[in-house]
């Protein structure tokens, strides 16, 4: 099974510093899935997480904070007692196609936004 940490949420905004992700607001049915893993990549377990909102915080591309507005709904469960369909978020499907590599994938020659074709997802 490969593992993907996720985020899904109504509104969702990143924020970037010298082109490295450093933030994350997600407002209006904020959810994650997290493998929180030990330094050497062993599994602790996998934490799913609820709120109305909460904003994300990295660095170096690894999740350092995560603070809710309001109480969240937080469980962290060992890999074992969650079946694989618990570990995504509802609607989930990894698209490696339509992830962009560089800043040239977002953006058209003539500098404005390409909109790939995507399905609705319910």
């Amino acid at each position: 099974l490969e593992t993907y940490n996720q985020i899904k949420g109504k509104n969702m905004v990143g924020y970037f510093r010298n082109n490295e992700l450093v933030k994350i607001n997600v407002d209006g049915n904020a959810q994650t899935v997290y493998y929180v893993r030990e330094d050497d990549g062993y599994l602790i377990g996998i934490n799913l997480a609820e709120s109305s909102t909460m904003t994300i915080r990295l660095k170096d591309n690894q999740l350092k904070t995560i603070n809710y507005k309001t109480q969240a709904k937080e469980v962290m469960y060992p890999e074992k007692e969650l079946a694989p369909a618990a570990q995504k978020l509802k609607g989930f499907i990894w698209k490696e196609e339509l992830r962009p590599k560089e800043v040239a994938d977002i953006f058209n020659a003539n500098g404005k936004e390409e909109t790939p074709e995507t399905e609705t997802l319910e």
